[in-house]
């Protein structure tokens, strides 16, 4: 759907962003099939309202028939026998927490010592202390030992922190989504 007013858009990407939301564990095919019958029920919807009002508001009288997606998409996505059941098991959402918060503590180390590794590549990393000693340093304090490790491997460790952190979120975002649609039944 086509928008020129900024008030539209904004409105319009919050109402898609929620769909989305909704559908982020449905198959990829029923995701995208859905969001295009939606974009075109809306823009029939628009259609109808009275030419002379802003965009925005036949936006916003368009979505005010159409509803709150959590609403109408629960039929749907409720047919789904298997998501119906992974719905109605709060252990679901205590694993999928429990995932984020696995993924997001070392993402962040990875982080800091990749980012810390390419600022202060003397102070931050794996170093060498004797034959039989190791340590890791992740703020700089310390000066003696020898690195162990190239500068690149730095630049992975951040990457990696990155990857891990995207996917505790990832993780976050459907726990979200799960209470979302778990408020909207009256469970």
């Amino acid at each position: 759907m086509k928008l020129t007013d900024p008030l539209a858009k904004a409105l319009w990407g919050r109402f898609k962003w929620r769909a989305q939301l909704l559908l982020s564990d449905s198959p990829p095919s029923l995701r995208h099939s859905l969001l295009v019958d939606l974009d075109a029920h809306v823009a029939e919807a628009m259609s109808r309202e009275d030419a002379r009002l802003a965009e925005f508001e036949r936006l916003k009288g368009a979505l005010e028939r159409t509803g709150d997606p959590a609403q109408f998409l629960r039929p749907v996505l409720m047919k789904s026998q298997d998501h119906a059941s992974s719905r109605s098991k709060p252990i679901r959402l205590v694993a999928l927490a429990l995932s984020a918060v696995a993924f997001a503590f070392p993402g962040i180390f990875f982080l800091l010592w990749g980012v810390g590794g390419a600022l202060h590549p003397q102070g931050v990393g794996l170093f060498r202390l004797g034959p039989d000693e190791y340590q890791m340093r992740l703020l700089g304090f310390a000066s003696n030992g020898s690195p162990l490790g190239a500068p690149w491997l730095a630049l992975c460790a951040a990457c990696f922190g990155i990857a891990l952190l995207w996917w505790g979120w990832r993780q976050a975002l459907r726990i979200w989504s799960a209470l979302l649609l778990r408020r909207g039944s009256g469970d």
